[in-house]
């Protein structure tokens, strides 16, 4: 075998290898931004934003601020909680249990109360957005009659065809007098289904995630196929 030949057999060889080698690496690179960008879209919502954001909202309506309250908070988390285990996104649960049963559930005693949902998968800013962008939870979070809020809020890592989602719930209360008698329960806001606030933002776990994928894949069979025909290769020259 002359000096030509076994240069061109070993460089086709090394391509086998490094065509292998890139599509592996491509693929541990999607891999890792993709874990990167999912943990931080675990963190992207947070309750003290949403607060102050509506707080703001009502400022710039000419209305007084919300008060946080810690036991709207505990019913608005327990709810935010149970959707998410119970696989619902209502406010009325599939065994029957409402917002109010939670409110109830801590000892707040209240004349007026609302509720309003959300899920998204963008950032907090877009939740608050949504609902000042809808008549039925604007109408709550502006209500002049409400002075305490409670907000919870817990992950779901997916609803359907949409990832990482976040599943928002915020309840508002005018707080009875004293040995008053709390007035009928009231919920003014209306949510058809589930309220996007966006559909998936994470583009790596979408088209382009396909295209990372496909392009590392297409790369190790091409080494592959390019290995298994050296070696049948090599086997046929051995058996000649």
């Amino acid at each position: 075998m002359d000096s030509f030949s076994q240069t061109k057999i070993h460089n086709h060889h090394r391509l086998g290898h490094s065509l292998i080698a890139s599509g592996i690496f491509l693929f541990l690179i999607f891999s890792l931004l993709f874990s990167a960008i999912s943990t931080s879209s675990a963190v992207a919502f947070g309750t003290s934003t949403i607060f102050d954001l509506t707080n703001r909202a009502r400022q710039s309506g000419g209305l007084s601020e919300l008060r946080l309250d810690e036991n709207l908070t505990a019913a608005a988390q327990e709810k935010a909680d149970a959707m998410v285990a119970n696989d619902y996104f209502e406010h009325t649960a599939p065994d029957g249990t409402t917002g109010w049963d939670y409110i109830d559930k801590t000892g707040y005693v209240y004349t007026f109360a609302g509720e309003n949902l959300a899920a998204s998968n963008e950032n907090d800013v877009s939740v608050v957005d949504g609902w000042l962008n809808s008549p039925g939870h604007r109408a709550n979070l502006l209500n002049s009659e409400f002075s305490d809020v409670g907000l919870g809020i817990a992950y779901k890592d997916s609803y359907g065809d949409y990832r990482n989602v976040f599943y928002i719930v915020a309840l508002y209360a005018q707080p009875a007098a004293p040995k008053s008698t709390p007035l009928s329960k009231t919920n003014s806001t209306n949510i058809e289904g589930l309220e996007q606030l966006g559909k998936d933002k994470f583009t790596l776990g979408g088209g382009l995630g396909y295209v990372f994928i496909g392009v590392s894949g297409a790369l190790t069979l091409s080494g592959v196929s390019i290995e298994v025909g050296r070696i049948k290769n090599h086997l046929h020259k051995h058996r000649a």
